[in-house]
Formats: structure tokens, C-alpha cells, sequence
């Protein structure tokens, strides 16, 4: 399995305890928010390996 097989496994367990969180205790929560800024984190982590992936060093984009 490659990272980004990987990376987006995880991507979905987080977005599943982003909503679960959503659910228990609305948007503005502070555990929606820190939950909200994790998964932008893996978010971003995603889109460079897919985007290194897809554009090798060196290559012209």
C-alpha cells in the first residue's frame, strides 16, 4: 500500500470523528475545531505526496 493509499485511509477516520464530533457537540466547539485543523493537516499532507507524485523532480509541470 503506498503512502497516499495510506494517507487517505486515514483521511477518512478523521473526517469520520470530525462529524461524529459535529454531532455530540455542534460547530463551534473547540474539540470540532482542533478536530477541523487536524484534518486540514492531513488534508494538506495528501495533496503534496498526490501532487509530488504526479509531477516528478525535475519534470516540468
Amino acid at each position: 500500500m503506498n503512502n497516499c493509499s495510506i494517507l487517505n485511509i486515514k483521511l477518512e477516520e478523521e473526517r469520520q470523528k470530525l462529524h461524529n464530533l459535529i454531532e455530540d457537540h455542534g460547530l463551534g466547539h473547540p474539540s470540532v475545531i482542533k478536530q477541523s485543523q487536524h484534518l486540514d493537516g492531513i488534508i494538506n499532507e495528501y495533496n503534496n505526496k498526490s501532487k509530488s507524485s504526479r509531477h516528478p523532480a525535475g519534470a516540468n509541470a
